[in-house]
């Protein structure tokens, strides 16, 4: 009986090593992934609904520029991975019949693809020229369009919205969200109007001191103070956006962090009983074979034999469970990483060594009291 709870609470808790390693994996994998785009060292601002004065934003934009930290400033509506994507019907020829798809809209100035560096694979970047009509669009879109070349992308023409645009740029894919969802189609367009340019895009330098991106803030909020007086100065930098694509992760991973603690600690005292009532069980065994000349480590290995083979049971079983727990879980990724054997290798080896100093240093003072106490005691 005691044997048996012993392994199921290190089941339990191989279980939750076993998850909390697959997990952080995944999160780790997710925010370090190239995803298509560069996320450090930018910052989001978004200006006021209330006031979408081209003008004042014109003038917050020449503010910006000429702040020394800042590198680039680019003009548009949401970054390359947002929550907040636009998903809209666009139409294209198709050998003589319209055929219809959903693409992902995003708005930017010549400046966007630059800041985010997103790649161009074929023709070129956007101008102010092209609110005309001209657009980027990725390769997802590209092979929708049935181009195989992506030079034989340039010049095609596509409804969007009711309007007709020609497409002068394929630029490479990059994922729109996180990575719980698939790569879509994609326009970029430098569309007219304050509505499409509400949202600021900031290069910041690469720090050559500690404050520099500081000073940048500071010099940026300044800049805001004068173009919008009346509204309270808020941002966000981009990577700082990614990350909370994966928040539900990062709370998962605080959950299981408590739990595997807990049950660890649970299991510990639980083999820690069994090891104690088991030494006492053997108190006579253990004097008889150390007045027969058997050292201390080798009455050690004696008893931990049974300890070590209970985690390895444990072990075993908590294997396949801990797989298909964390094959389900990773199939809401669409991108995911795979489900190494490291994992299992080191969480056992982690247990296994937890389990072993905490029955060890009962068996070391089973092992290192004199037989004659034990023997007067039997």
């Amino acid at each position: 009986m005691r044997k048996g709870f012993t392994i199921t609470q290190f089941i339990i808790a191989q279980f939750f090593v076993m998850c909390t390693f697959f997990v952080g994996k995944q999160i780790y994998y997710a925010l370090n992934k190239n995803l298509g785009y560069k996320k450090d060292a930018i910052l989001i601002i978004e200006t006021p609904w209330q006031n979408q004065s081209m003008q004042v934003q014109y003038f917050f934009k020449e503010k910006l520029k000429q702040i020394s930290l800042i590198g680039q400033v680019s003009m548009g509506l949401d970054a390359p991975a947002s929550e907040n994507n636009n998903i809209t019907k666009a139409s294209y020829n198709a050998g003589g019949h319209e055929t219809n798809v959903d693409v992902l809209i995003k708005s930017g100035d010549e400046n966007y693809t630059k800041i985010y560096d997103l790649k161009i694979l074929s023709g070129r970047n956007l101008t102010i020229a092209d609110t005309i009509g001209g657009v980027l669009i990725n390769t997802k879109l590209a092979h929708e369009l049935g181009v195989k070349n992506y030079v034989n992308a340039i010049g095609k023409e596509i409804n969007v919205e009711g309007g007709r645009c020609s497409v002068i740029g394929v630029i490479a894919d990059f994922y729109q969200s996180s990575l719980h969802d698939p790569i879509k189609p994609l326009i970029i367009s430098t569309r007219g109007g304050q509505y499409s340019n509400r949202i600021f895009h900031i290069a910041l330098k690469s720090q050559s001191g500690n404050n520099d991106w500081n000073k940048a803030i500071v010099g940026i909020q300044a800049a805001w103070k004068q173009a919008y007086p009346e509204y309270d100065f808020e941002y966000r930098f981009f990577d700082d956006s990614i990350s909370h694509f994966y928040e539900g992760e990062h709370k998962i991973i605080k959950l299981l962090n408590w739990a595997t603690g807990l049950s660890i600690f649970i299991s510990c005292l639980g083999l820690l009983g069994l090891t104690i009532y088991t030494t006492n069980q053997r108190r006579k065994e253990i004097s008889i074979r150390k007045v027969m000349g058997a050292t201390t480590i080798q009455l050690m290995v004696m008893l931990s034999k049974q300890q070590l083979m209970l985690i390895l049971i444990a072990f075993f079983i908590a294997v396949p469970f801990a797989w298909m727990a964390m094959n389900k879980w990773v199939q809401s990724f669409n991108d995911r990483t795979a489900i190494s054997l490291w994992i299992f290798a080191i969480s056992g080896g982690c247990v296994l060594i937890i389990g072993l100093i905490v029955s060890g240093y009962q068996t070391l003072r089973a092992a290192m009291v004199t037989p004659s106490i034990n023997l007067r005691a039997e």
